[in-house]
């Protein structure tokens, strides 16, 4: 314990604390006998609090086997972290439906974010899908039980926070990180080695997919085809940079990704009885990503090559 083979002892406290306050409004009616109409509207506050605290004693014990912080050789090593943030949002959704054979829906959110930089810290962010119950419109060959085609789209943004690194969220400004003790007396600092930016904007993901499903044979072999195309970026990244510049890294908005795939699920029941029934799934997926941008200027980073660069990475 405490790192030294003359022995030690440590404690260690982590408090995780979310909060979320919700409140919603919901209509539902028919606009007329062909036309229904859903709608909610809801606003909410995301809260989360994180702490953690670690102490230990350094170079032993004073007196062997009494575990207490007040009995180290050298000053206690001690840390703390505290991280505090806020979400708030408003958002809502309406849904059309015709004839029970026409689907529309729409969505839209507002999110405002503790961790965005204040003139980028309100974002909105969309979706739509539209389907359509071909089976119900026109007469198809009896084969085919029922067929549906839907297509759909969607931005998502997200802010300034990684959810598994809930102390790493300060970013917005430079600060001086303790270093721990230095030649056993004297505390150290550390100052940022990433240089902040103001004008961060919110990451995407633009998703774009069509589909198709449908029931064949009375319902026993389904299939359901999807084709999709995803906008990922750009995100928040640190971008390395020249040392003679003073710092190892640049916060921007970055390194897009381009991303394409096919789905394909096929269910089938294979046997049918009375009182026996056995049913058979089976899911296909292709998913390829290409870099498509890295920061508006450069072409290679690392790893990375942009297709601007004529390569691609996958």
């Amino acid at each position: 314990m405490g790192g030294s083979r003359v022995g030690g002892y440590q404690e260690t406290y982590d408090t995780f604390w979310e909060n979320n306050t919700e409140v919603s409004l919901k209509y539902q009616n028919r606009i007329s006998e062909d036309i229904g109409f859903t709608g909610s509207v809801f606003g909410n506050l995301r809260t989360v609090s994180a702490k953690s605290l670690f102490a230990r004693t350094d170079r032993g014990l004073t007196v062997p086997g009494v575990y207490d912080l007040s009995n180290s050789v050298m000053p206690t090593v001690s840390t703390n972290d505290r991280a505090l943030r806020q979400v708030g949002s408003a958002y809502g959704f309406v849904d059309f439906d015709y004839k029970n054979m026409l689907f529309l829906n729409l969505t839209g959110r507002f999110d405002k974010s503790s961790t965005m930089p204040i003139k980028n810290n309100t974002y909105f962010y969309p979706s739509a899908s539209l389907s359509a119950v071909i089976s119900q419109m026109v007469s198809l060959p009896k084969v085919i039980s029922s067929l549906k085609v839907r297509g759909a789209y969607a931005n998502v943004a997200s802010d300034f926070v990684n959810e598994t690194a809930q102390y790493d969220i300060y970013k917005l400004l430079p600060a001086y990180t303790n270093y721990g003790r230095w030649a056993n007396s004297m505390t150290g600092v550390t100052y940022t080695d990433v240089l902040p930016n103001p004008d961060l904007v919110a990451e995407r993901v633009k998703t774009a997919e069509i589909g198709l499903e449908t029931r064949l044979f009375n319902n026993r072999l389904g299939v359901d085809l999807a084709v999709f195309r995803n906008l990922e970026g750009p995100r928040i990244i640190e971008l390395a940079t020249s040392v003679t510049s003073g710092v190892k890294a640049r916060q921007t908005n970055g390194l897009t990704l381009l991303r394409k795939g096919i789905e394909l699920s096929i269910d089938a029941t294979a046997i049918q009885r009375e009182r026996f029934s056995w049913n058979v799934l089976v899911n296909a997926s292709t998913n390829h990503a290409w870099l498509h941008d890295i920061d508006g200027h450069q072409t290679r980073s690392g790893m990375y090559a942009s297709e601007n660069a004529g390569t691609a990475s996958m």
